[in-house]
């Protein structure tokens, strides 16, 4: 039975400061959706707790995580490299715009030749994913979550810095 989308919901008290630690939240939110790698719990729902209503469509119980590498020459697929999102992030980016969130991915970028967790990526070879308001995901991978993630390796790609030849991410598919 898929869970109620309330008890995906992290513990806040009145002015909405978390009532439970990560570590906690993923341990209550592993119950519901047993099928969830504890890293997407965390990086998806505790870190962004306003997209747990956004995808709720996707039925999270029948959703399946692989955790798989993407080689340099992967990331130039259109679906990912113009993706909206990623190149007005990654116009700032480049741009020099200050963000905290965005430093933060640089600087470990930088130190690291990767990103500091794999982001999420939709699975949608057969190009059949719409959300139920008409908006049809790009395939045959669309980006749920890793946006910031996404600008910054393709700046350093642009910037011609170095980036380790294959990239972590995770790879969502609807069951």
């Amino acid at each position: 039975m898929p869970p109620q989308i309330s008890q995906l919901y992290l513990y806040v008290n009145d002015p909405d400061e978390p009532l439970e630690s990560r570590d906690e939240y993923i341990l209550r939110v592993k119950k519901h959706l047993p099928n969830f790698p504890e890293d997407v719990i965390a990086q998806w729902f505790f870190e962004h707790q306003s997209v747990v209503d956004q995808w709720k469509w996707l039925n999270y119980s029948t959703l399946s995580f692989t955790s798989i590498d993407l080689s340099i020459t992967d990331f130039e697929l259109p679906c990912l490299e113009k993706h909206k999102t990623v190149v007005q992030y990654r116009d700032h980016f480049l741009c020099g715009s200050e963000s905290p969130r965005m430093n933060l991915i640089a600087e470990f970028m930088t130190e690291n030749g990767t990103w500091p967790c794999p982001p999420l990526i939709l699975h949608n070879s057969y190009d059949n994913v719409m959300a139920p308001w008409g908006y049809r995901y790009s395939s045959p991978y669309d980006i749920i979550e890793g946006h910031h993630r996404f600008a910054i390796l393709y700046s350093y790609l642009k910037k011609k810095r170095y980036l380790k030849p294959k990239h972590s991410v995770w790879l969502v598919k609807i069951n």
